[in-house]
């Protein structure tokens, strides 16, 4: 199983009394951090393969959504 179908079944699990606001947010970090995980196996992925999709994230958006996909990686794995 890669990144990609993990996360969504961990929204379909695990995210399902969220607040819509909050999944909202989870979606638009999830399509940022989604070209540099979704395609790696679980098994597969490194430390630097998540400071990649970070500093990817934070390049993007700035600190604050990196901190935020951060948390949310943090969840998810």
């Amino acid at each position: 199983m890669n990144y990609g179908e993990w996360f969504s079944k961990f929204e379909t699990l695990y995210c399902k009394k969220l607040a819509p606001k909050t999944l909202e947010g989870h979606t638009r970090l999830a399509a940022l951090l989604s070209p540099m995980l979704d395609s790696i196996p679980l098994e597969e992925i490194t430390a630097e393969h998540i400071q990649a999709a970070l500093l990817a994230v934070e390049a993007a958006t700035g600190p604050r959504q990196a901190q935020l996909a951060y948390s949310l990686l943090h969840a998810v794995f």
